[in-house]
């Protein structure tokens, strides 16, 4: 094997780990993302010894199954204003649409090695048969994959400071309001009155990059 030959070796398989890597950085984050929602929902019916009960009930729903009822159950049991009900409608949508779908492309596609002069390391093929075009494929890198991870993130942190707020009475009188807002393109922001006194990240801590 020539030099050139073994240095593109050599940076195949950095490049395929490096995807590796990234997608096991984003299982991860989704499942913490996950052990959020139903640990607020746990917390919100029974005493903490009970909570392997509401488990069990709740332990083979998960994406859609498990976003919309979480979702509406922050709806039903907590006072919320319109603009409290907004915040919540825009961060489910972003939910569905940027976590739950990627995920599900993650997850459920089919992960081949990538054309070795595409400048990336994995592709990701998926078919859909319901749809008018079935079958995708789309090529990753380790620093694409990163940034779906970003984004779930940003997203899931919200949506679980949002079901903290609206399921548990962990901060007495706080309410969505105080931590934030919908801006007038429909976009959520953390910039209410109250959000610069707390901040507790749920999923960061447990990413390593």
């Amino acid at each position: 094997m020539s030099t050139d030959e073994e240095a593109r070796v050599a940076e195949l398989r950095t490049g395929t780990l490096g995807v590796y890597e990234a997608i096991g950085r984003f299982v991860f984050a989704f499942s913490m993302f996950e052990f959020w929602m139903r640990q607020w929902m746990k917390m919100r019916f029974v005493e903490p010894q009970r909570w392997n009960e509401i488990g069990l009930l709740i332990a083979e729903t998960n994406g859609y199954q498990l976003v919309n009822p979480y979702f509406a159950l922050c709806r039903e049991v907590a006072d919320l204003t319109d603009d409290e009900k907004r915040v919540g409608g825009k961060l489910r949508e972003a939910t569905i649409k940027e976590i739950i779908e990627k995920r599900n492309n993650l997850m459920h596609g089919l992960w081949m090695p990538a054309a070795l002069d595409d400048g990336n390391f994995a592709q990701l093929m998926r078919t859909k048969p319901a749809r008018a075009e079935p079958s995708t494929t789309d090529a990753y890198n380790a620093k694409e994959i990163d940034a779906l991870t970003e984004t779930l993130t940003t997203i899931g942190n919200h949506v679980i400071e949002f079901g903290e707020i609206c399921l548990t009475d962990h901060h007495g009188s706080a309410r969505v309001s105080d931590f934030f807002t919908v801006s007038r393109g429909g976009a959520i922001e953390r910039n209410g009155p109250k959000a610069a006194q707390r901040w507790q990240s749920f999923l960061k801590p447990y990413l390593v990059y």
